[in-house]
């Protein structure tokens, strides 16, 4: 069964909500990646591990062992190491799944020097947006 859902206290839930949200762009962005072996690299099983991480916290959650502020804060944690992951191998500066204090500030590379990879990044962005 998915971690992911309405089951959760609020602070829990909005953290869990946009990890299922980056999930999906993960694995979207996976499936069709792409021209950059790195990158490939990077994506391929990122969406399972984000969902693994959300199930052992919510483990830890319903075994009493971590309250749901210390959950939230676990989380908001690995889903800014996964921004930065994306900002380093897509130069995606501001995912859309995130509200602004989960920005990050890497600069996105310059069209004319990655054409394939911005026309990734813009895929990616239009998910997040839907």
């Amino acid at each position: 069964m998915s971690p992911f859902g309405p089951f959760y206290p609020p602070r829990m839930q909005a953290s869990i909500n946009h990890a299922e949200r980056l999930a999906r762009v993960l694995l979207e962005e996976e499936s069709r990646t792409c021209d950059a072996r790195h990158v490939a690299a990077w994506l391929v099983g990122r969406a399972g591990e984000l969902e693994r991480f959300v199930e052992a916290l919510v483990t830890e959650w319903r075994g009493g062992r971590r309250g749901p502020d210390a959950t939230a804060v676990a989380l908001d944690s690995y889903l800014a190491t996964l921004h930065d992951g994306l900002a380093k191998r897509l130069g995606v500066t501001g995912p859309r799944c995130c509200g602004t204090d989960n920005v990050t500030t890497e600069t996105p590379p310059r069209r004319d020097e990655h054409g394939a990879l911005l026309e990734s990044i813009d895929r990616l962005l239009s998910n997040l947006e839907g």
